[in-house]
C-alpha cells in the first residue's frame, strides 16, 4: 500500500500558480519529528530554531521548497497545512484517541530512567576506612 497524497495548487511569487503535493508521513518520520521536537525541551524557542526545523522537515512532507514556501502569503502556506492534516488525518486521530504522543513521551521518559539505574547500579560501591597508622587519635582511645 502507497503512501497518501494530495497535490494541490497554491500561489507562490508574482502570482503564478505552483504545484504542490503532500505526502503522508511515515510512522518512523513522525517518530522521528517528535523525538526532534523533544531534543530541546525549551519552551523558548527562536525563530530560527523553527526555520530550521523547517528546513530540515518540509521535504519529508511536501515537494515545497523552504524558498518557494519563504515567498508565499501566510493564507496560501495554511493551504499546504490544511492538506498535511488531511493525508495524515488517520495518524491525528490515532494519536488523540489513543495518547500516542503522551504515551511516547512517558516510555522515553521510562527507558532513559531504566537505563539510568542501570547504570547507577553497575558502579562499584567504594567506602572509605579510616587509617590507623599515624597512631590512634585520643578521641577514640578509652
Amino acid at each position: 500500500m502507497s503512501r497518501l497524497h494530495k497535490v494541490i495548487d497554491v500561489e507562490g511569487p508574482g502570482g503564478q500558480v505552483v504545484s504542490v503535493t503532500v505526502h503522508e508521513l511515515t510512522v518512523r518520520q513522525i517518530i522521528d519529528l517528535i523525538n526532534e521536537e523533544q531534543s530541546d525541551p525549551s519552551d523558548q524557542k527562536s525563530l530560527g530554531d523553527f526555520g530550521k526545523f523547517v528546513s530540515r522537515n518540509l521535504g519529508k512532507a511536501t515537494t515545497l521548497s523552504l524558498e518557494q514556501a519563504k515567498d508565499m502569503a501566510p493564507s496560501e502556506l495554511k493551504k499546504v497545512y490544511v492538506a498535511f492534516k488531511e493525508v495524515n488525518e488517520t495518524f491525528f486521530e490515532v494519536a488523540r484517541e489513543a495518547g500516542l504522543l503522551n504515551l511516547l513521551n512517558e516510555l522515553k521518559k521510562a527507558l532513559v530512567e531504566d537505563f539510568s539505574k542501570l547504570l547507577v547500579g553497575s558502579l562499584k560501591r567504594v567506602t572509605a576506612t579510616p587509617s590507623l597508622t599515624m597512631g590512634t587519635p585520643s578521641s577514640l582511645t578509652q
